[in-house]
């Protein structure tokens, strides 16, 4: 930082996203992976390992639904998704509860 040019260096603040309700099209050719799909802080290097686990469980419901059903099969792996998610930001709320009960309030 110190030996940036005077000016150069940006505040990036880093901010909490809603996950998005869906994560397929409604015609459900498009589904989002890694990074769109996925809320983390860019110094978590999670993206990349979040887009290959996305891109197997999409292979995964593609392969067992098959060519004539992908709009159902991109379907089905957005359900799977949008409710590990939605686990996820259960556990951390709890979580949060858990902290404030052991606090030490007096």
């Amino acid at each position: 930082m110190k030996t940036a040019p005077k000016g150069t260096n940006i505040h990036w603040k880093l901010m909490w996203r809603d996950l998005c309700e869906d994560w397929t099209s409604p015609a459900g050719r498009l589904v989002q992976v890694g990074d769109s799909a996925h809320s983390f802080l860019p110094s978590s290097g999670n993206g990349a390992s979040q887009a290959m686990e996305d891109a197997i469980t999409l292979a995964t419901c593609l392969q067992l639904g098959g060519k004539s059903n992908v709009p159902s099969a991109t379907r089905v792996y957005n359900k799977l998704w949008c409710t590990i998610e939605e686990v996820k930001k259960e556990i951390k709320a709890g979580k949060s509860v858990e902290a404030l009960l052991d606090g030490d309030w007096s």
